[in-house]
């Protein structure tokens, strides 16, 4: 079984949903496959792809599309930051802040859904790096370089300079992951 999944998805749900596919079809041999949402969209549809872990895609597709996992979003700040000692912090604290936030490179689903949400909310952060990847956002929150809006199991990456806050936000922001099976 050739198991595609978007990046964030490896943090929590990956490992789980290998662990139980090995518990369950123990004589099934598991391919993890680390790929974009558009990349599994593509492998789906040529037939070398069994399960998808992705984004809902932006165009229709021929496969049926299960929503599987939904998670809301923390605040990722460096430990020396004025919001680090804050137990919630406020969508208006964000205003004007140094962030780094979600490219539109490689997919841009979440840079979709937090950009949307900012500008709804009226809210202009500083964006000073944007990057495609939540991983790669918390690692530069953690030199220093800014806050960033990640999908709460990011909080499984332990990194010594940086800490995690609630942030008051509306239910309907969610990262969710779907899952499409193969032909």
């Amino acid at each position: 079984v050739i198991l595609g999944f978007v990046p964030s998805a490896s943090l929590a749900l990956v490992p789980r949903a290998v662990a139980h596919l090995r518990r369950v079809l123990p004589d099934v041999s598991v391919t993890p496959r680390e790929m974009m949402s558009f990349e599994q969209v593509e492998a789906l549809n040529a037939g070398s792809l069994d399960i998808a872990v992705m984004r809902l895609p932006r165009k229709q597709q021929p496969f049926t599309m299960t929503k599987i996992w939904s998670e809301s979003f923390m605040l990722a700040i460096p430990k020396d930051h004025l919001l680090a000692s804050a137990e919630k912090v406020s969508v208006q604290d964000l205003n004007g802040q140094p962030m780094i936030g979600y490219s539109t490179e490689r997919g841009g689903f979440l840079q979709e859904i937090t950009s949307g949400f900012f500008n709804s909310a009226g809210i202009a952060p500083d964006v000073r790096y944007t990057v495609s990847q939540s991983h790669t956002i918390m690692s530069l929150v953690n030199a220093g370089l800014g806050i960033g809006l990640v999908p709460r199991s990011c909080a499984l990456i332990c990194m010594k300079n940086t800490v995690m806050r609630e942030t008051v936000l509306p239910d309907a922001l969610r990262s969710d992951l779907y899952m499409a099976l193969g032909p």
